[in-house]
C-alpha cells in the first residue's frame, strides 16, 4: 500500500509551492506510479514519486490528490485532501454611497476564506455591528450630515499555522444636506430714513446656492426680491419696511421635511414717527346731532400718550367738556404695506374728537398732534355743516308791472351745500301752481328774479323756499301777495301782507331814484337827466291824498341856472313863494301823520312830519351842492328821505313835470335809517312857526 505525505505538512498557504510524496514497497516487476487530482489525470511521465504544487491557489483547497501504484499483480492507491489556507475575500455591495439627510442606507458585506472569517463593520476604530461569520450588514437610518464618513468591513480568519488572516474593504458614505441659513445685518438701531444691509450666509452640500429674499409681515408675504444675491440693501426706510425678512436658499437638496428652499431671517423693527392711517379730512355735520371725527394711527416706539387735539382758529388745546371732548384707546388698525392688507395691533390707536350736540360755531378746522421719541406728526381735519338750508329772508317785490313782477330776497345759510331757491307762484284763487328755480351763486347774498307771463290786474301768491342735497328749508316769512298793474293804469296794486304779519307798520323807506329823463326845453331851466319833483302851474291846493308836489315858478324873472352851475343828477326845483298860492302835500288823511309843505327863506321846499323826516327840492347852487354832498349814495346818486304810512291800500309814485311822467315807483319793503337833520332844517322850522305856516288838516 503506498503512503502519501505532504511537504510541508498541511495546511498549506495560498501562493506557496508544495509537494506531495508517494512512498511504497516496490514489487516485481517494478510498480508504476500514477498521480490523479480528483478526476484529472496528473500521471507523471517520468514515473516520479513526487507531485509538485506551484503557487497554491485557494481553488486548490479541498481538492483530493491520489497516488496509485500498480504492476501486473497488484494495484494500490492512496488519496490525500489538500488543505490551503488564505486571507478572507471581502465583497461589499457599494464602495461609494451618495445619499441625503433623512434617508436610510443599508450596505452588505460578504466574506469568504479558510479558515472561515468573522465579519464586522468598523468606523473610526469603532465597531458598528456584531461579529458575524462570513457576512455582515451595515444599516444607517435617518442619516444626517454627521454620518458622512468611511466605513470599513473587516473579515478576520484565525489560522493555527499562519495566525490572523484579516481582510478589509472601505465604503465611502457622502451625505448631502439642504443649506443652513443665517442672516446678519449692519445695524441694530433702525430708524426711518436710514438704510439697512442684510447679508445671507448659507452652509450646505453641495455648496452651490441660489439666493432669494422675501419680506413678511407675520404670515403675509409683502414683497419678493427677485435677485440671486446673498446681500439685500434697503434704503430710505419707512414704517412699511417693518417686518420679517427671510433669505431663501436652494442647493437642490430637500430637507428632512421634503422642502427644497431653506430660509432664515431677521426681524426689522423700524422706528418711525406716528403715521395716520384712517381718517376723513372733511366731516359733515348736522346741527344738534352727535358728531365724531376719529383718526386711526400707528407708531413705533409708543407715543406714551403724547396726543393732543387743537382748534386751529387759535391753536388752543381742546379741553374736555360736556359739549366737546376727545378719546384715545388702543385698537387693531387695518392698513396696507406695499399694497398688501395687514392688521397692526402693536402701538396702534384710535383717537376721536366728539361733539355730542353739534353747533354751527363748532364748525372749523381741528388739528391732531401725535409725538414719539422719533418725532411728531399732525393732521388737520375740517368739520363742516351739511344741513338743510335756512329759509330766505326779505322776500319782496322790487318792481311790479302788468305782466311781470321782480322779486328780491336775501339768501339764508345754505347748510354747507349749494342751494337752489324755488319760487312757487299762483293766482290767489287758482290751484294751478308754477315754479321757477334760481341757483345759488358763491358769495352772493342778494338775489333778484323776474317772474314773467303774468296776467294784468291779477293777485298772485309768491312763495320762496330753498333746497340742497339735505332737503328743503323750514318755513319762514317766505310768502308775499302782490297784484299786477292794470294795462291802462300808471300805478295800481298795493303791497300785500309781507309774510302775513307786517301790515299796519310804519316803514322808513330809502328811495333810490335813478331816472333818465331827457328834457331839452331851456325855458324850464332843467338839465338833462335831472331828478326833480314838480306839480306845474296848475297846482290844486286841494289835491288828494298820495300826491307830493311843489310849484315851479316859470315867470319870476330869475335867471335859470346854467348847466355848469348844476351838478348832474341833482334834485332841485325853483319854488314859487307867492303867499296867495299855498302849497300842500298831504300824505295820509290820518290826522296824526298829516304833513305840511313849508317854504323857507333859502328857497328850500320841505315836507315835514317830524325830526329827520325831510325832503328838499333845492333851487340855489349853494343848497344844491350841500344836498348833493350830504345825501349821496355810493354810486353818486342824490336821494331824499320820504315818510309814508302804509295802509295796505295804496301805492305811491314819484311823478314828473306836468304830472305826465312816472319817475319811479315807491318800494315800501326796503328799510333804512333816516338821514340826520342839519342846522338849516332848524332854521326853516323856526321861520315857518314865526310866519304862521299852513296847518295840518284836522
Amino acid at each position: 500500500m503506498p503512503n502519501v505525505t505532504s511537504v510541508p505538512i498541511m495546511p498549506w498557504f495560498e501562493g506557496n509551492d508544495t509537494q506531495l510524496k508517494c512512498t511504497f514497497e516496490n514489487g516485481n516487476p517494478d510498480a508504476t506510479i500514477v498521480w490523479k487530482k480528483e478526476k484529472d489525470d496528473l500521471q507523471s511521465n517520468d514515473n516520479r514519486h513526487v507531485f509538485d504544487f506551484h503557487n497554491l491557489n485557494r481553488k486548490d483547497n479541498g481538492s483530493t490528490v491520489t497516488c496509485s501504484v500498480y504492476n501486473k499483480y497488484s494495484n494500490q492507491s492512496k488519496s490525500v485532501d489538500i488543505i490551503v489556507e488564505y486571507y478572507p475575500r471581502v465583497v461589499v455591495q457599494h464602495t461609494y454611497v451618495n445619499t441625503s439627510e433623512g434617508k436610510n442606507i443599508s450596505i452588505n458585506c460578504n466574506a469568504s476564506g479558510n479558515p472561515v472569517p468573522i465579519v464586522k463593520w468598523i468606523r473610526n476604530k469603532s465597531q458598528l455591528t456584531g461579529s458575524n461569520t462570513g457576512h455582515s450588514i451595515l444599516n444607517i437610518n435617518n442619516i444626517d450630515r454627521n454620518n458622512e464618513s468611511t466605513y470599513t468591513c473587516t473579515a478576520n480568519s484565525i489560522s493555527g499555522t499562519y495566525g490572523n488572516l484579516t481582510t478589509k474593504e472601505n465604503v465611502s458614505v457622502v451625505v448631502n444636506f439642504a443649506p443652513d441659513v443665517t442672516v446678519n445685518r449692519n445695524l441694530s438701531d433702525i430708524e426711518e430714513g436710514k438704510y439697512l444691509k442684510l447679508q445671507c450666509i448659507a452652509k450646505g452640500k453641495p455648496s452651490y446656492f441660489v439666493y432669494g429674499w422675501r419680506h413678511m409681515f407675520r404670515d403675509i408675504v409683502i414683497r419678493n426680491f427677485e435677485s440671486n444675491s446673498r446681500t439685500l440693501l434697503l434704503e430710505n426706510l419707512s414704517y412699511q419696511d417693518f417686518g420679517h425678512y427671510e433669505c431663501i436658499v436652494n442647493n437642490g437638496i430637500k430637507d428632512r421635511q421634503g422642502r427644497l428652499n431653506q430660509t432664515n431671517g431677521t426681524e426689522i423693527e423700524v422706528k418711525y414717527r406716528p403715521v395716520f392711517i384712517h381718517f376723513n379730512k372733511v366731516i359733515t355735520a348736522k346741527v344738534g346731532e352727535n358728531v365724531t371725527t376719529a383718526v386711526e394711527f400707528i407708531t413705533f416706539p409708543d407715543t406714551n400718550e403724547e396726543v393732543q387735539w387743537k382748534n386751529s382758529t387759535d391753536n388752543s388745546i381742546v379741553v374736555n367738556s360736556s359739549n366737546l371732548f376727545t378719546t384715545l384707546h388702543r385698537q387693531t388698525v387695518d392698513t396696507t404695506i406695499y399694497g398688501k392688507n395687514v392688521s397692526i395691533n402693536t402701538f396702534s390707536y384710535r383717537s376721536a374728537l366728539v361733539l355730542p350736540k353739534f353747533e354751527i360755531d363748532q364748525a372749523g378746522f381741528y388739528i391732531l398732534q401725535v409725538n414719539n421719541t422719533v418725532g411728531g406728526n399732525n393732521i388737520t381735519l375740517r368739520v363742516v355743516v351739511s344741513d338743510r338750508p335756512k329759509p330766505p329772508t326779505q322776500f319782496v317785490a322790487s318792481v311790479i308791472g302788468s305782466t311781470t313782477v321782480t322779486l328780491t330776497w336775501t339768501g339764508g345759510f345754505n347748510g354747507g351745500n349749494q342751494q337752489t331757491f324755488i319760487i312757487t307762484y299762483w293766482e290767489i284763487n287758482s290751484s294751478d301752481k308754477r315754479s321757477q328755480n334760481v341757483t345759488e351763486i358763491s358769495e352772493q347774498i342778494a338775489y333778484e328774479e323776474i317772474i314773467q307771463d303774468l296776467l294784468p290786474s291779477t293777485t298772485y301768491v309768491f312763495v320762496i323756499n330753498s333746497a340742497n342735497v339735505e332737503g328743503i328749508s323750514d318755513g319762514g316769512n317766505n310768502t308775499v301777495i302782490y297784484k299786477t298793474e292794470g294795462i291802462s293804469k300808471t300805478a295800481s296794486s298795493i303791497l300785500g301782507p309781507v309774510g302775513g304779519s307786517v301790515g299796519g307798520t310804519i316803514f322808513v323807506i330809502l328811495i333810490i331814484m335813478v331816472v333818465i329823463f331827457i328834457l331839452r326845453k331851456q325855458s324850464d331851466g332843467l338839465k338833462i337827466n335831472e331828478l326833480y319833483v314838480s306839480a306845474g302851474d296848475d297846482l290844486d291846493p286841494c289835491a288828494g291824498p298820495g300826491d307830493v308836489y311843489a310849484v315851479v315858478d316859470k315867470s319870476n324873472g330869475k335867471k335859470s341856472y346854467s348847466k355848469q352851475h348844476i351838478q348832474e343828477t341833482g334834485l332841485y326845483a325853483e319854488v314859487n313863494k307867492r303867499k296867495d298860492a299855498p302849497i300842500k302835500a298831504t300824505i295820509d288823511s290820518n290826522a296824526e301823520i298829516q304833513k305840511k309843505l313849508k317854504i323857507n327863506r333859502k328857497g328850500k321846499t320841505k315836507i315835514e312830519k317830524k325830526k329827520n323826516d325831510d325832503v328838499y327840492e333845492n333851487i340855489g347852487e349853494e343848497n344844491h351842492r350841500q344836498i348833493a354832498s350830504t345825501n349821496k349814495n355810493k354810486d353818486g346818486l342824490v336821494y331824499a328821505d320820504l315818510v309814508f304810512n302804509d295802509d295796505g291800500k295804496r301805492k305811491f309814485v314819484i311823478r314828473g313835470i306836468e304830472n305826465k311822467t312816472d319817475y319811479a315807483d315807491v318800494d315800501l319793503s326796503i328799510k333804512v335809517d333816516p338821514l340826520p337833520s342839519d342846522e338849516s332844517d332848524k332854521e326853516d322850522e323856526q321861520e315857518t312857526n314865526n310866519s304862521g305856516g299852513v296847518q295840518k288838516p284836522q
